[in-house]
């Protein structure tokens, strides 16, 4: 909230916990490779309107990213970014419009710290988007008081359609990339559920083979209660295929209850493949990511449920991290098949603070498999802030960022 108290501060956190926003942020999105589009508009904003500075700035759940930079302090430059409490980006994305300031100094809206500890004094940020979402602003900053007319905004909104451009060209790329990791984890899922379904459908027709043999019986002993002649045998026998038939019924609809409930465990994994969530516990991407590559699992003596004691809301976007856990969970898989291991799979959690790490691990593969397999799954995860793969020697551990409960 503004501050009409004229009190400074040197921090103002503005935002709150912001989870709905999370799946607009690929890993693409928060790479640190320069972007040349990017950094063009930056550097044609920056002198456009005559300001030393200028950024296209996410802004994140803790921090604001320097997406593309011109004209920054040398220790911003090298940390391409700050915490977001101090920033003024922060202020666009709440409002959702362009946020002016002609003199930090003197303005109790913004926080002081930057101001300060680098002499921002003045300030226009536009917002961008991606998918309706507003994930940072594109901004000129300049050192000394000064006025922003509304033909410096309409240049500078302009120049960030440019960048609204840009930013959903990088995400629908890195969308295209889960889409792959997700068909690599579906295939088998959506193998499994065809075979339950086909299982259900076998099931259903019992209940019609049960209704042919119970008529039978029925007709017969309405012929014995009317008076009608009927071999004893005869009605014997069909009385022991009416009751044949009624095991069988119920054996059929047990499996069909069975595999129905399967079935249903597995739409459910892949829509949280799909489907990102404003709030995900770990509990969710880990049994999701499980009935993903169970049919992979199953062949090597399953995977044991994780210990889940601790289960802290995760900052990952969901999609991400039951592919990833999927994905890894069906790698080691894929090793203990082709060595002809059968000692299964363990999964359990560790409460580290600020992250929660998830092992996923077996005793029959070496340190070096461990290794090889982070290294494939780093090059999913590296961009991504709110989650790191590490190898230990008989496990991959995956750290994912504790979130915040929504309040």
């Amino acid at each position: 909230m503004d501050r009409p108290d004229g009190e400074m501060k040197d921090s103002i956190d503005a935002l709150g916990y912001r989870p709905e926003r999370h799946h607009a942020f690929t890993k693409g999105l928060l790479a640190e490779a320069e972007d040349e589009i990017l950094q063009s508009i930056v550097e044609e904003a920056a002198q456009g309107l005559s300001t030393p500075i200028a950024l296209v700035n996410l802004v994140l759940e803790e921090i604001q990213f320097f997406k593309a930079h011109y004209g920054l302090p040398l220790p911003l430059e090298t940390a391409r970014g700050t915490e977001r409490d101090v920033s003024f980006c922060q202020f666009v994305v709440r409002d959702g419009e362009s946020f002016v300031v002609t003199n930090a100094k003197e303005d109790p809206r913004v926080p002081q710290h930057l101001v300060k500890d680098f002499d921002i004094q003045s300030y226009l940020g536009i917002p961008v988007e991606v998918d309706n979402v507003i994930v940072g602003s594109l901004c000129v900053i300049d050192t000394k008081p000064r006025e922003f007319s509304e033909e410096d905004q309409l240049s500078l909104r302009t120049l960030a359609e440019r960048v609204n451009i840009r930013i959903a060209e990088i995400n629908q790329g890195q969308r295209i990339t889960h889409a792959f990791m997700l068909d690599d984890v579906a295939a088998p899922a959506l193998a499994e559920l065809g075979e339950l379904l086909s299982a259900i459908q076998t099931g259903a027709m019992a209940g019609p083979l049960t209704t042919a043999a119970l008529a039978t019986f029925f007709r017969l002993a309405a012929r014995t209660v009317s008076g009608q002649s009927t071999p004893p045998e005869h009605l014997r026998r069909s009385l022991k295929a009416a009751q044949a038939a009624l095991d069988n019924c119920e054996n059929n609809f047990y499996n069909i209850e069975a595999n129905a409930g399967d079935a249903e465990d597995i739409r459910g994994a892949l829509e949280h493949g799909v489907i990102q969530s404003s709030a995900t516990h770990l509990s969710e991407v880990a049994i999701a990511g499980w009935e993903l590559a169970r049919r992979n699992t199953s062949q090597i003596g399953g995977a044991a449920w994780p210990d889940l004691a601790y289960n802290p809301i995760i900052a990952t976007p969901r999609p991400l991290a039951v592919v990833l856990i999927s994905t890894c969970l069906s790698t080691i898989a894929g090793r203990m098949t082709d060595l002809d291991l059968r000692g299964g799979i363990s999964m359990e959690t560790e409460d580290l603070g600020v992250q929660v790490g998830l092992l996923i691990g077996t005793n029959e593969l070496s340190q070096n498999a461990f290794q090889d397999i982070a290294s494939e799954l780093d090059l999913l995860t590296r961009d991504n802030p709110s989650i790191a793969v590490q190898a230990t020697s008989d496990a991959i551990r995956l750290l994912f960022v504790v979130g915040k409960a929504k309040e």
